[in-house]
């Protein structure tokens, strides 16, 4: 009977560590295969520099991005696709890609292949007591309500600014209003660290955030609004567009969506008869005298060639199923990494 009892026990002894090898072994092996998808975002982060710095020694395009080549080189038949997707590795494999504004009809957007320019987007680091109107209008068109988009992009204004006067004294904020909330806190009078931030500002909710974040940005972190007219959303555009209407150019809202209209129509055009997209100039368009005064007046905002680009890498090591995902903005000029965040 001693004998019997010891063979169990020393066999529940020997399953127990088996188990235990076992389990150790499969952890060992998810670290390791984490590590190398980890290695295969990086392998991404860098076949993109130099795809853009390909782009940037490359003369025929280097004075205009459009969303289809956008920091890309077009060479022969190549598309985007066999660009950036599914790019396979000894050890594994990398995509590059990202995800695009959501479309109005509410319908899923699939993950595009290659990067996204910064510029595609609205600086919140640019506004200003001056140009305000453009949040304020984007704000309109994602649905939100007349007094909540005034108060977050007067309040934005006043959080970027240098000084402690507010840009309006019903719907902006300065250090009176922050150091009056619980638990209160100073008015940054500085650019924004990153989109989080806004959560901060005055009239700023989790619901505004959530509809706002696709089509705004933080880079650069510099007082100059640009804006690429051949790659940013139809929203972000009419927004833009819609802040040159009014008594400034004598001129109003249908006036600013019926340009859109044409820069859209000009951008399909452009994309079915393989030209380059730009850069996109007055004589391109058909306009009548007061969708020339608005796109005269976004001049001083539009640009042809970006300086920033966002795009998600996708590491994966097939062996294991172990997947990274990083979303980077990469500086075009000196090729460097200003974000990056795993997912």
């Amino acid at each position: 009977m001693v004998v019997l009892w010891s063979v169990a026990i020393l066999s529940v002894i020997a399953i127990m560590t088996a188990r235990g090898a076992a389990t150790e072994m499969a952890l060992t092996q998810y670290i390791l295969s984490k590590e190398r998808s980890r290695q295969m975002a990086w392998s991404g982060l860098i076949y993109s520099l130099k795809q853009l710095e390909r782009d940037a020694k490359d003369e025929k395009m280097k004075d205009v991005d459009t969303k289809d080549w956008c920091g890309i080189v077009r060479q022969g038949n190549q598309t985007a696709e066999s660009l950036f997707r599914n790019k396979m590795l000894e050890e594994g494999a990398f995509q590059i890609g990202y995800l695009p504004a959501a479309r109005s009809d509410g319908t899923p957007v699939k993950m595009a292949d290659g990067f996204e320019d910064e510029e595609s987007r609205i600086n919140l680091n640019a506004i200003s007591k001056g140009n305000y109107q453009v949040v304020q209008n984007l704000l309109l068109l994602l649905g939100i309500d007349d007094e909540s988009a005034l108060t977050v992009a007067l309040s934005l204004a006043d959080w970027t600014d240098t000084d402690n006067m507010a840009a309006n004294e019903r719907y902006g904020a300065e250090d009176k209003y922050y150091t009056g909330r619980v638990p209160g806190y100073h008015c940054k009078n500085l650019p924004l660290d990153s989109l989080e931030e806004l959560l901060l500002i005055r009239g700023m909710t989790g619901e505004i955030f959530r509809v706002v974040k696709p089509y705004v940005t933080i880079f650069p972190r510099s007082r100059e609004l640009r804006v690429n007219l051949n790659t940013v959303s139809v929203i972000a555009l009419t927004a833009l567009a819609r802040a040159y209407s009014g008594p400034q150019t004598n001129t109003g809202a249908g006036d600013a969506d019926s340009l859109v209209g044409k820069i859209v129509a000009y951008r399909v055009r452009e994309k079915q008869s393989g030209g380059a997209g730009g850069p996109l100039q007055e004589k391109d368009l058909p306009l009548n005298a007061s969708e020339k005064a608005i796109f005269l007046a976004m001049g001083q905002n539009k640009t042809d060639r970006s300086d920033h680009f966002r795009f998600l890498i996708k590491g994966v090591d097939p062996l294991h199923e172990a997947v990274t995902k990083v979303e980077v903005v990469v500086e075009r000029q000196r090729l460097s990494v200003v974000s990056w965040r795993e997912k």
